[in-house]
């Protein structure tokens, strides 16, 4: 038990939750700033704390969120911003302190992994928020793009490299051209650079949001969130083909809002396959165990229902079934936006 004004301190309003990445039940206090944090977040670096230092916190930032899904470099590069450079407090935009993201147009080297291959090589990138485009070239010299993304097209996430089995400071760009979903690993060799692109893109996408509300003076929080949504579920899982009695086969799988993607490997470019996850009024439904049609499974099983086939798919423990049919289930019961019925159409 502690000294008693640390138990008031505790019980203040704001004061239940980490200053750094919201997970509740934070476990130290920094006494020169007076802020109190998890462990987590405490190793690497709350309510009048962050009225000052996050003064000018933009609202599409991505903070770090708790929990072991968030990398160390995304906690890593907030502390650096926050507590060293000072980004986020008061007069910061105005001194160009945000400006590797909060910009109208960026452009400069990143890292991609190479196709059908763990090879990254340099490429150009550009931002244009003004035209809604991400642009990449094959060349730094080259001034056409090699390929053109619509930002209202294109998702992007933060990864945990030992899952992917990729190098540090690695994001996940997903996007679909002409009916063919896209993956795209790019990187850098700081946290700090791959960070302020990830926010970068994720401004371009607020920026569309606003000029599309009728206000943007109160975006909710549900708005904000469909900027880039910043975990994805992954691992994987064993399903079967369409026909009775059809042999099991090992996939990677991804879970991106609501669509499944699987492939045959987890660094995959183009997945092989993707089902569309709809709300349980039309249909939509996963259920533990498989038909007795299917060949027996291996590990703990559970079937996705969809209007059109019913998927059968096994892990290779109970923790990851749970895993699976617990994020599923999720989707399911959350109605459909409006952007989800233009995904569901295409």
């Amino acid at each position: 038990m502690g000294p008693p004004y640390l138990k008031d301190i505790l019980e203040e309003p704001g004061n239940t939750h980490c200053a750094d990445c919201s997970d509740k039940f934070p476990s130290f206090v920094c006494t020169k700033l007076g802020a109190l944090l998890c462990k987590t977040c405490a190793e690497k670096g709350n309510k009048v704390v962050n009225e000052i230092l996050e003064f000018e916190l933009p609202p599409f930032y991505c903070r770090p969120w708790p929990g072991n899904t968030c990398p160390d470099f995304v906690r890593e590069a907030f502390v650096h911003s926050k507590y060293d450079s000072l980004e986020f407090t008061n007069g910061a935009r105005q001194r160009g302190d945000q400006s590797q993201y909060f910009c109208s147009e960026k452009v400069g080297i990143l890292s991609k992994k190479v196709k059908k291959s763990l090879t990254f090589v340099d490429r150009k990138f550009q931002l244009l928020i003004d035209r809604n485009l991400f642009l990449y070239f094959f060349k730094a010299e080259h001034d056409e793009p090699k390929v053109s993304v619509n930002l209202d097209n294109m998702n992007i996430f933060f990864i945990n490299e030992k899952e992917f089995e990729l190098p540090p400071h690695t994001i996940l760009v997903h996007f679909s051209d002409a009916g063919i979903t896209h993956f795209w690993y790019l990187r850098s060799t700081t946290s700090k650079t791959i960070v302020n692109w990830f926010n970068a893109i994720r401004y371009g996408k607020y920026h569309r949001i606003c000029l599309n509300s009728m206000t943007n003076r109160d975006i909710s929080s549900q708005i904000l969130s469909s900027l880039s949504h910043p975990t994805i579920v992954t691992g994987w899982l064993n399903k079967t083909g369409p026909k009775p009695r059809a042999a099991w086969r090992t996939r990677w799988c991804v879970l991106i809002n609501r669509k499944l993607f699987y492939g045959e490997d987890r660094h995959m470019d183009e997945p092989n396959g993707e089902i569309f996850i709809g709300h349980e009024s039309d249909h939509y439904a996963v259920v533990l165990g498989v038909h007795e049609s299917c060949k027996r499974p291996a590990g703990p099983s559970f079937t996705l229902h969809t209007p059109l086939r019913m998927y059968a798919l096994y892990a290779m423990t109970e923790s990851e079934r749970e895993k699976w049919v617990s994020a599923i289930s999720k989707v399911i019961l959350t109605p459909l936006s409006l952007d989800d019925y233009k995904l569901n159409r295409n």
